[in-house]
């Protein structure tokens, strides 16, 4: 599969003191057409990796080293004029709260038209035309009234399916989706997810979907990225990393899922992702890791090659041993 876009050892630190990395030496490919799934707890660098790809990191947030190549350019070393040609019609993104991300004051039809009027320089109702076609794609039903609604007489779901029109508006190579399904209930995120699946093979785009949820992987993704302290630990073929992790950490996530069953309790990691300024010298999960040995804590653990996927640990070949 063609390469759409490359994190080659992305680095983001904090603007006031550079050997704060929330985001330390990241690597993530997405092929064209490919689901890929970033998982991880909250603090991870999930979706600073995210904002780095769009180019909108806050203002307390600096890009310290590595590359971001899409479709053979570097959208680090970028002009912003042509970083805001790409962002919202090559490269989309989906907000993970729709409510702060759309804007209150105008109604819906003319925040799904701008990108169509900016990017494709459609006239107003060509794009508002266009727009009632988007919602109507996303499952709005009586779409073109739906235009002159405001975001707060939507739902949540309705929202989110907004949010997900204007991200598609211009047909992007790559989507972004950053946790869509939070905050909504099970059947709407059930609908969520199968639609941005669904317009994922139907326009053979490639998606970045950013989750904490092993279910939401299992259920949509070709592969799937594990972070950790601001690290991917392991990454491969969603269906080879759920049935044999190779990392610990990916191991004692998947014991934390509830067994619907009820044959056996809740297995939680102990500890928690360390502070900024605390970050162990060797494995970042050593110091929760059932597997730890010395060697794990005297230097940086790099991310080792084993058929077609990788692991950032040193013990990958015993994860299966680990009773969480």
């Amino acid at each position: 599969m063609p390469e759409l876009l490359a994190i080659r050892d992305l680095r983001v630190a904090l603007a006031k003191d550079p050997a704060l990395r929330p985001v330390d030496g990241v690597d993530l490919q997405i092929g064209a057409s490919e689901l890929v799934c970033l998982v991880g707890e909250s603090g991870s660098g999930k979706s600073l990796t995210a904002l780095s790809i769009m180019g909108l990191l806050g203002p307390g947030l600096r890009t310290r080293g590595g590359s971001i190549a899409f479709q053979g350019e570097d959208l680090l070393r970028l002009p912003r004029e042509r970083l805001r040609q790409l962002r919202g019609n090559r490269i989309a993104m989906v907000f993970q709260e729709p409510m702060t991300s759309l804007n209150p004051v105008f109604a819906i039809g003319r925040q799904v038209a701008e990108p169509l009027m900016v990017h494709l320089g459609l006239s107003r109702s060509a794009a508002l035309a266009k727009a009632a076609e988007l919602l109507d794609q996303v499952g709005i039903r009586d779409a073109r009234a739906r235009l002159r609604a405001y975001p707060d007489e939507l739902s949540g779901g309705q929202r989110q399916r907004v949010m997900i029109a204007m991200a598609l508006a211009c047909a992007p190579d790559l989507l972004i989706a950053d946790e869509p399904t939070t905050a909504l209930d099970v059947t709407i995120q059930a609908q969520i997810l199968d639609l941005i699946k669904e317009l994922q093979r139907q326009r053979g785009m490639a998606v970045l979907f950013i989750t904490h949820d092993f279910d939401v992987v299992a259920r949509i993704a070709d592969r799937v990225a594990v972070m950790y302290a601001g690290q991917v630990v392991e990454q491969g073929p969603a269906r080879v990393v759920l049935q044999s992790p190779r990392h610990s950490y990916t191991a004692g996530l998947l014991a934390c899922l509830p067994d619907l069953a009820g044959r056996r309790h809740l297995r939680p990691i102990a500890g928690q992702v360390p502070a900024l300024d605390a970050i162990p010298p060797g494995c970042r999960f050593a110091p929760r890791c059932p597997l730890a040995q010395p060697v794990c804590r005297e230097a940086p653990v790099p991310l080792l090659e084993l058929d077609g996927r990788q692991s950032r640990c040193l013990f990958h070949d015993r994860v299966a041993e680990v009773q969480w």
